[in-house]
């Protein structure tokens, strides 16, 4: 990562493009992060790197377009940390914001981008304040993925938006969720299970689906009268030969029993 956005860099200052490039200060800043994360891994004290997150967000917001991959990479892993969670913008905006308006800059997206915007999504339930700025963007998380995965084939970016509605499946279970934000994401991973063919993000989605189901009475029977949870659960385990996907299946079934 560290040697693509140098790489870039170099390219942007032989460019003339000078007041988006890194400078000397910056390029240490990126030194120490890339370190820090080899060394402790996408944790939450990924923040602890002084000026790592302003980093990031330039990466992914300042930078041309087509050269923002490695920045946006970089900013998914800090999306872990606690205080990338409650980081705010001069103009209020959250890292979900961030995530949002860098990966859809350009029209149409690239499907790379919006998939690391995606898994920065799925990142921030690991802190509690990440779960709560998830809860409180519901709407913005899921219709940037409802609208990226419609036509999509992108394998990482399906099993990114499945591991983002898993995260929302479990907070439902822990919380009094709101009953629409729920039957959404029934909707949307009933959806994907009857297309999808890639066993990961068949698994995924199951266990999504199956978590789902546990929240309550009114969503099994809507899972069962109105979006066909059945048909799209056996339609998986019958083309599946992955042990694991037949497993929640079998479960899924019994849970609608």
């Amino acid at each position: 990562m560290q040697k693509k956005i140098e790489e870039v860099n170099k390219a942007l200052i032989n460019d003339g493009q000078k007041g988006v490039s890194l400078n000397p200060e910056e390029l240490e800043v990126l030194q120490t992060l890339r370190k820090h994360l080899e060394s402790t891994g996408a944790t939450n004290t990924s923040q602890s790197v002084s000026g790592g997150l302003d980093l990031a967000i330039k990466l992914s917001t300042h930078w041309p377009y087509k050269d923002r991959l490695a920045g946006l990479d970089l900013l998914r892993l800090l999306a872990i940390a606690p205080e990338t969670a409650t980081f705010r913008t001069n103009y209020g905006q959250s890292i979900i914001d961030v995530f949002s308006q860098a990966a859809l800059e350009s029209s149409p997206p690239s499907e790379n981008h919006v998939m690391m915007a995606v898994r920065g999504f799925a990142n921030l339930f690991d802190s509690t304040e990440g779960r709560q700025l998830a809860t409180d963007n519901f709407n913005k998380v899921h219709d940037l993925i409802k609208i990226a995965i419609q036509t999509s084939t992108n394998r990482n970016l399906l099993v990114a938006a499945t591991t983002v509605y898993i995260n929302y499946a479990v907070l439902f279970t822990e919380t009094d969720p709101d009953f629409e934000q729920v039957l959404v994401v029934l909707d949307t991973v009933t959806s994907i299970l009857k297309t999808q063919v890639d066993s990961e993000v068949i698994y995924r989605g199951l266990v999504a689906l199956g978590t789902l189901l546990t929240v309550g009475d009114e969503i099994r029977e809507a899972g069962n009268d109105v979006y066909g949870v059945l048909t799209s659960v056996d339609g998986c385990v019958k083309k599946a030969t992955d042990p694991c996907v037949m497993n929640v299946g079998k479960e899924i079934r019994e849970l609608l029993a």
